[in-house]
């Protein structure tokens, strides 16, 4: 009987399932990934996702009970659908106003609000 077949030994290692390679046998070349790394590897990512407790971690995600009131330049920039250099050059001509926290640079809600309704009182009144 094969050792794959056994299935006192091949439950411990059916996890390997999971990356393709039969239990036993290397799916990289030249042996540079066992199946003993593989299952390392496997454990190691399934414990990450786990607390101390044993609870699963639960990410915190912002809905729409709770908006943001800033962002970032590259959300502002996605908002307002143009690049990310155009938003640095809006910021630093003051069209845009924002707001520094530490080393971050974000963008007010309200800032981005006041930069559409600038432009479009700018195109009716031309």
């Amino acid at each position: 009987m094969r050792r794959e077949q056994d299935p006192e030994i091949a439950a411990p290692f059916a996890p390997f399932a999971l990356f393709g390679a039969p239990f036993g046998h290397c799916a990289a070349p030249f042996g540079v990934a066992s199946q003993t790394s593989k299952f390392v590897f496997f454990v190691s990512f399934v414990l990450r996702r786990r607390k101390p407790g044993g609870t699963t971690m639960t990410t915190h995600r912002l809905t729409d009970e709770q908006p943001r009131s800033l962002l970032t330049v590259e959300q502002a920039a996605h908002r307002l659908s143009i690049g990310r250099t155009t938003m640095f050059q809006l910021i630093k001509t003051g069209a845009v106003d924002s707001v520094q926290i530490g080393r971050a640079r974000r963008v007010p809600i309200e800032a981005l609000d006041a930069y559409v309704q600038l432009l479009s009182t700018q195109q009716h009144a031309a």
